[in-house]
């Protein structure tokens, strides 16, 4: 039924795509972090509109690798609204499933408009929920005769014991732009023998509860009360950075040429951008990657009233991780090695608002 509705209203999606739109994006170099090779970029705002912007350039680049871990559309989430004439700009519990559906299509179109021809592939996370939905959009995007594959990450150990049914996996799907042209590419890289021996399942895990207090540690202002929160899952919306070794593991697998270009298109705390760069002292070939990071207020990740929490009141979420790859960088000796450019969002001049 939902897919139907989805479906009758494709046209005005794709309509709306191409909407006129207000945004650009200016270098700030007052904030990039690091002084070595420029093979990093942190774009701050909407990742639409940095899709957008991303194709408007003269001298486009395709990406080899897109990565694409979205909110799961959980009561516990907070999800872009594209649409403006609404009264939000974000829902912060959950929106409905086709606002969802919408939201998604939106960043699968022009991220597929990204790919590399060749070589290019999209990773999706994704829970049981929206599983079925995604694969049916990333057929109609992509085509179903691109469909690699599907992981299943064992994301979660244990049974939770109120629960009728404890969900303890994540789904990863594998889309090519061409799979047809990928399959020579790996054919003729260094990774086809990789290829060969991994399977489908994985098993990675860390701590969602070490992992938060170490973000919040990086601030060096975690109190008692946020301390608490975090060891409450039900408290916090949609803070749960992917384990590095995951991260690792998927960049090795999935880039194929030396210098392949990645683009995290929900970088949440940029836990892709220290992978990749732990990746680059270790293998031959080397990534470049770009993260992209909608700057919620750091109040917003919890439940409690903002209140309760004025060590954060004033910061969002770009503070918290400009600090986390600041300190990574110090504390592996990094600083001459990497440079991370940052970008933020502007609103363009009334009289400079351009289609894609």
């Amino acid at each position: 039924m939902i897919w139907s509705k989805f479906l009758a209203e494709l046209p005005q999606i794709k309509q709306h795509l191409f909407n006129q739109s207000r945004f650009s994006f200016a270098p700030r170099p007052d904030l990039n972090i690091g002084m070595g090779s420029p093979d990093f970029s942190l774009f701050i705002g909407d990742n639409l509109e940095v899709l957008r912007f991303l194709l408007k350039k003269d001298n486009l680049e395709p990406y080899d690798l897109i990565f694409i871990d979205p909110p799961y559309n959980s009561r516990k989430d907070a999800i872009i609204n594209d649409y403006p004439s609404s009264k939000s700009s974000i829902w912060y519990n959950g929106c409905t499933h086709l606002q969802w559906l919408k939201m998604m299509y939106n960043r699968l179109f022009f991220s597929s408009k990204l790919l590399n021809p060749e070589r290019g592939v999209i990773l999706l996370c994704c829970d049981d929920k929206e599983h079925p939905y995604l694969r049916l959009m990333l057929d109609l995007i992509l085509g179903e005769n691109n469909f690699i594959g599907t992981y299943i990450w064992k994301s979660f150990e244990g049974v939770k014991d109120n629960a009728i049914f404890t969900h303890s996996h994540t789904y990863i799907l594998i889309y090519a732009k061409n799979l047809k042209s990928l399959k020579k590419v790996i054919k003729e890289s260094k990774t086809h023998a990789l290829f060969k021996q991994s399977g489908s399942i994985l098993d990675s895990f860390d701590s969602s509860i070490k992992a938060r207090e170490e973000l919040f540690n990086t601030l060096g202002i975690i109190s008692e009360k946020i301390k608490s929160d975090l060891h409450k899952a039900d408290w916090i919306r949609f803070l749960n950075p992917k384990p590095l070794d995951l991260l690792g593991f998927l960049l090795e697998k999935w880039t194929f040429v030396p210098n392949a270009r990645v683009l995290d298109l929900f970088s949440g705390t940029s836990s892709l951008l220290i992978s990749s760069m732990h990746h680059n002292l270790k293998k031959q070939h080397q990534v470049s990657v770009s993260g992209i990071q909608y700057p919620f207020p750091l109040v917003d990740f919890f439940r409690s009233p903002r209140a309760e929490y004025p060590e954060i009141s004033k910061l969002v979420l770009s503070d918290l991780t400009l600090i986390r790859l600041k300190q990574t960088l110090i504390q592996n000796s990094w600083n001459e090695k990497y440079q991370i450019r940052v970008w933020k969002q502007i609103l363009k001049p009334r009289n400079n608002f351009s289609k894609l």
